[in-house]
């Protein structure tokens, strides 16, 4: 078996990571939604610091705001707070970073505020949809409302820990080998398996959800997270860099953490709103 690297700075970090997740989701929604935001801004400014080049600058501080008004909006329109009509005020984002970049006059401008955008729609989306996971428990006859958001990151850590593990002992076929060369088939597959078994066991405990919506839920968590990894492991590979970022030790950065969060949500969010 080969030895994982940093395994006791991981593992650290991790419970660590864990610990602020599962306390802020017992103190309530708001406690959440306020370590989120934190997610949120820290993933934008190391995305835009990753992307940002000679002749690239994408608009950092119009990217946070606008991020961080993006997520509120999600968060407060999903808990009836303010009037769905407020997501209109979107649509002027792409306006106000046109107008900055005129104003900047910096090189490459068009993709300097494509960019920033991408930042806003690959973070600040994904994570209020994940705040707004507690509405929709409470919608689904949860006693918690934060079990739907712990369930969700359970499955993901069982996930990510077995793959990680199968595929160090018996990892033999690469699953992308241009992006992410360790990854592999064995390891995938392993993974699942424990992921399917932890989803079988939370619906014998949560019977708000039944037993096959929750296996394909898990399977929409791994397959899309999965995809999440592999293109954060894309942009690092684009720009040449191993760590996203060093906030968190022996994992990196916050979009290193987050990979698998950020393309799985959007897809889980959806399924859920129709099919449950």
């Amino acid at each position: 078996m080969k030895k994982p690297e940093n395994l006791p700075l991981r593992t650290t970090t991790a419970i660590v990571f864990g610990i602020l997740v599962i306390g802020s989701l017992l103190l309530g929604q708001w406690y959440f939604a306020g370590l989120m935001l934190f997610v949120v801004i820290a993933g934008l400014l190391e995305f835009y610091n990753l992307i940002s080049k000679e002749d690239l600058e994408p608009q950092k501080i119009i990217g946070i705001i606008g991020g961080t008004i993006v997520y509120g909006i999600i968060i407060l329109v999903n808990n009836d707070i303010i009037n769905p009509q407020f997501t209109l005020l979107l649509v002027v984002l792409p306006a106000v970073s046109i107008g900055a970049e005129m104003v900047r006059k910096r090189a490459a401008p068009f993709q300097n505020v494509g960019l920033t955008l991408v930042g806003i729609l690959y973070l600040a989306i994904p994570m209020g949809l994940l705040v707004s996971f507690f509405p929709i428990g409470l919608e689904l006859g949860f006693d918690s409302a934060g079990i739907l958001i712990l369930g969700f990151f359970i499955i993901l850590w069982v996930f990510d820990s077995a793959a990680y593990f199968v595929g160090s002992a018996i990892g033999k076929h690469k699953l992308c080998e241009r992006f992410s060369p360790k990854k592999t088939w064995e390891g995938m597959i392993g993974g699942m398996l424990f992921g399917l078994i932890t989803a079988f066991v939370l619906s014998l405990i949560y019977k708000q959800i039944s037993v096959l919506h929750w296996l394909v839920m898990t399977l929409i968590i791994m397959i899309f997270g999965t995809l999440g990894d592999l293109a954060e492991s894309m942009l690092k590979r684009s720009v040449n860099v191993k760590d996203s970022g060093r906030l968190l030790p022996g994992h990196g950065g916050i979009l290193d953490r987050f990979d698998a969060v950020l393309l799985s949500v959007p897809f889980l969010y959806v399924y859920i709103r129709f099919f449950l």
